[in-house]
């Protein structure tokens, strides 16, 4: 990638002696190679003079992408390597070689492809403890766990041989498709080094988020007792500082994780014992009273923030609609009272099995896995490419730093904090200007919670404008324009009105889409609207873009 004049932190490179000598307990059963990869102490941060002035932090997980399919042309970052080939999605090898390439205006998205562990361990060739005679490692690169082009293992070629996963796991988005989170990470801190924590799916991932454990939970098949760990919220409560679950389509306790769909699947700490208390339930709210805590003076020392479905980045969702609903709660935060005192981190809870060059490093039995994304943005970082090893943990070890707390296990304590991607001494940043912040979203949905067609069959979707709290705005009327972006060479008509009217924040129009493909409809309506959806088109993961 070319040189840019953003700044970049490398840390600099661990040796044995050095771990040794920091009181850095070594891992069983992991190669010296690899140890040497793993993040430095939490607590051997050099502090800053005088107390941080950060009383809030805010964590925004998003869902299931890689860095490299979301940052993989980011300038001065670890991106993808210039020439990379891996084999056509052909098992038979009939094909040449294919590149990683740009998603075409068609495409907001691509299909949801499998990245269980099972799924994640073919895509990385990684060899499990206790198939490897008691160690774990990753076939197919040298000393230093650095990524050889001619390696066959780490290239991901067991995906992209795979029919069922194949181009969808090497398609790249970039700023066209996420202009206001490029635009923060240009701005502010992009993490090229940051890996989600377990080699796994959703769950484990998001309690290593807030725990750093899992209690052996490897799966998203809900466990059978209650996780016997503790948690950052258990910390902050008896500590005495306030915290607040955000979360879309939460409409009070759930009696049960049975039937409560992603409230409960997408919560980090309903398997734990903090919310097994009933009465602690007071600390999760709809996502709803998010911006009224901002507006009104009421924002808690943490914010764990969840949106809903469609804004959550998951394929086959369209990401643009989730990176406007981002860019809505990143301004409000910045033209409120709480900007000089706070550092939002946005994450992603793990790479939803989509193609990364960088191997991670081998942290422990269950990971590290996939490299995703991480942006920081706050008064004090320091703007550029942050290019030392983090995971999700180490914004769980950033709070603990900042309050004082300790690490809840070994895993957390060798942990990255992240001080060093801050300067509390410089002059405080001032609040940007997001280049595509609508006021209200326009969200387009079909009968089911993905968007799939099937050609030449008539296709309902339904209108719902949304503020930014992801609530109807029932005082949004009048005519929406809607335009549509159809596959290359399209040449057959695509039936979609050219306008739909919105009557009290909700509409519905029908399309018929001739061919298979992917399908991109921009609607644009009353007091700067905007929405996106890619209607899915009798695709599969190997559809070419």
């Amino acid at each position: 990638m070319p040189k840019t004049r953003q700044r970049r932190f490398r840390a600099p490179a661990p040796v044995f002696g050095a771990l040794v000598a920091a009181g850095l307990p070594l891992l069983p059963g992991v190669p010296a190679w690899s140890r040497a990869a793993v993040p430095q102490p939490a607590r051997a941060s050099r502090p800053p003079a005088g107390h941080p002035p950060i009383r809030h932090v805010i964590e925004i997980m998003l869902e299931n992408h890689t860095f490299d399919n979301l940052f993989g042309r980011f300038p001065g970052a670890d991106g993808v390597p210039a020439g990379v080939k891996l084999p056509n999605p052909d098992t038979n090898y009939v094909a040449p070689p294919v590149s990683p390439a740009p998603a075409p205006a068609n495409e907001g998205d691509t299909v949801d492809i499998n990245h269980n562990r099972a799924a994640e361990i073919m895509m990385m060739d990684y060899r499990p403890p206790l198939l490897a005679g008691g160690r774990g490692y990753f076939r197919g690169f040298g000393p230093g766990n650095a990524f050889q082009p001619g390696a066959p293992g780490w290239k991901m070629n067991y995906y992209t041989t795979d029919p069922q996963n194949s181009l969808a796991s090497i398609t790249l988005f970039g700023p066209h498709n996420l202009p206001d989170e490029w635009f923060l990470a240009r701005h502010f801190v992009l993490a090229d080094r940051n890996f989600q924590p377990a080699i796994g799916p959703t769950q484990p991932n998001r309690i290593y988020a807030v725990a750093a454990a899992a209690d052996g939970w490897i799966s998203d098949s809900p466990p059978s007792q209650t996780l016997r760990i503790r948690t950052i919220f258990d910390q902050l409560s008896a500590r005495g500082l306030s915290w607040r679950i955000y979360q879309g389509d939460y409409n009070g306790p759930p009696p049960a994780p049975e039937g409560q769909g992603f409230v409960t699947h997408w919560n980090p700490a309903w398997y734990t014992p903090i919310l097994r208390n009933r009465h602690l339930w007071n600390h999760v709210r709809n996502t709803a009273a998010l911006l009224p805590a901002i507006e009104g003076g009421h924002l808690p020392n943490f914010s764990f923030v969840v949106p809903t479905w469609l804004y959550s980045e998951h394929p086959p969702t369209d990401i643009r609609l989730g990176d406007a609903w981002l860019g809505q709660v990143v301004e409000a935060v910045m033209h409120s009272r709480y900007w000089d005192s706070t550092a939002i981190f946005v994450t992603y809870d793990e790479g939803g099995g989509y193609w990364d060059h960088v191997p991670p490093p081998l942290a422990f039995r269950y990971g590290y896995g996939t490299r995703t994304p991480l942006v920081i943005i706050s008064p004090y970082v320091r703007p550029g490419v942050y290019s030392r090893t983090t995971t999700n943990i180490s914004i769980l070890a950033f709070m603990q730093h900042l309050w004082g707390l300790p690490p809840l296990n070994a895993l957390n304590a060798r942990s990255n904090d992240l001080m060093s991607a801050f300067d509390f001494r410089q002059r405080p940043l001032p609040p940007v200007s997001l280049p595509s912040v609508p006021p209200v979203t326009l969200e387009m949905a079909g009968p089911g919670e993905n968007v799939v067609a099937v050609p030449g069959v008539p296709f309902t979707l339904t209108m719902k404008a949304k503020t930014p709290g992801l609530v109807t705005d029932t005082t949004l009327t009048g005519p929406v324009i809607l335009t549509v972006t159809g596959p290359a060479g399209l040449k057959a008509p695509v039936s979609v009105p050219t306008s739909v009217g919105l009557q009290a924040g909700k509409g519905a129009f029908t399309a018929v889409f001739p061919v298979a493909g992917y399908y991109r409809i921009t609607a644009q309506g009353p007091r700067g609207s905007r929405g996106w959806v890619t209607v899915d088109v009798g695709v599969g993961a190997g559809t070419a873009p």
